[in-house]
């Protein structure tokens, strides 16, 4: 995995962040950012993704929803 960015002791990866995250050593993770797929709201001129928009796509947000796809990934192990 190669990052998208990278100077100085700072590196900016570019993907999917489940997959991203599950790549990283636990140590290595200061910052996430991400962009949920809105349905239909979010226009960010690129042709149709994956997931395309389901009206009816159940969301889940906060840390109970992370927990279950990415391990802990605190570096001081609190």
């Amino acid at each position: 995995m190669e990052p998208y960015w990278t100077q100085d002791n700072n590196e900016i990866y570019q993907g999917h962040v489940l997959s991203i995250l599950k790549e990283m050593p636990s140590e290595g993770v200061h910052c996430v950012i991400s962009s949920p797929p809105y349905w239909g709201l979010r226009d960010y001129n690129l042709p149709p993704q994956i997931w395309g928009g389901d009206g009816a796509c159940k969301h889940e947000w906060g840390d109970e929803s992370i927990k279950k796809y990415v391990p802990k990934r605190d570096h001081d192990g609190a």
